[in-house]
Parts: C-alpha cells; structure tokens; sequence
C-alpha cells in the first residue's frame, strides 16, 4: 500500500498506519539501549544484529504502549515511523533438548555443563555425555556446550554403568 506521495504506508499492529519520512532519524529502544536508525523500516534481523545479538540464536519481543508483548519473526519488517521510541528486549531463543527421554526447554547457545548437570538434577559425581551420531560424547563439568535444540543427554556413575 502506498500513500499520495509514493511512499510506502504500513499498517501498526494497534491499527495506526504512519508513513516513513525521507530525512528522518528513528530511535529504536532495546533492552534500555538506545539507538538510531536512518533506515524506517528494518527487518527484525537487522534490529538484532544492530544491538549485537545474533539473530540465530536470540529472539526479539515488542512492547506496546499498552503493555502488550509480540514476538517477531526475524524476517518481519519493523515500521519505525510509528509514533514513539519503538521497544524492544532480545532473549535467547528458547529450545527443547532431552535428558532420559524428558524434555526440557533451555536457552540456544553456549550453555556451561554444570548448568545443564543442575537441571537435570544430576549428581556432581556423575558424567554427562550427550548423543551424536549414535555416539555418546562425554561432557567435560568445567566445560560448555552449544546447545542447537534437539540434543540427547545420559548421565551415568563414574564407574562406567549407564543411568
């Protein structure tokens, strides 16, 4: 849709449509960090990347005026233009890996293996290996893993016997 003067109108999720202004400069408000953007729309990735998180990994929530939360696909495109200081927080994405066939929902990124250990509720002298490609692979307890989603964790006595 466009308006009278050729620019691109977008619609506000709230139903106020604005029209970007050639010139203008954005303010755009993540995790209570300012920024500037020259550009009226953006792509969610983008904002990501503007504030240093990476859009693989992390997820970006919108807070509305009236409190209410959206989350964005990174592919949707962000209006700038709309009235106020856009907000926005960036958590990592959450993802589901198992331990002992149960899920569990954890951040996607490094993840230390103590804190996984914890989760779990495995005892600090056991080992915690995780499976990949049919192989267990044990975890060092000083150690981090990548966590992607999807994995499958074992824990078993120091003396060898799986549990």
């Amino acid at each position: 849709m466009s308006n009278t003067n050729g620019n691109p109108e977008h619609k506000h999720p709230h139903g106020k449509a604005h029209v970007p202004e050639s010139g203008a400069i954005y303010f755009i408000k993540v995790n209570d960090q300012i920024y500037k953007s020259e550009a009226p729309l953006l792509k969610v990735s983008d904002i990501l990347a503007l504030a240093g998180a990476n859009p693989e990994t992390h997820d970006l929530l919108q807070t509305f005026s009236d409190g209410e939360k959206k989350l964005l696909p990174n592919d949707e495109i962000v209006n700038l233009a709309n009235l106020g200081i856009e907000q926005f927080h960036i958590e990592k994405r959450l993802v589901e890996v198992f331990f002992k066939d149960h899920p569990y929902k954890v951040h996607m990124g490094d993840t230390e293996v103590k804190d996984l250990k914890k989760l779990f509720g495995v005892p600090l002298a056991h080992h915690l290996s995780v499976l990949v490609h049919n192989e267990l692979k044990p975890l060092d307890d000083n150690g981090t893993i990548f966590i992607r989603g999807g994995e499958k964790f074992i824990s078993y006595p120091c003396d060898g016997s799986a549990g």
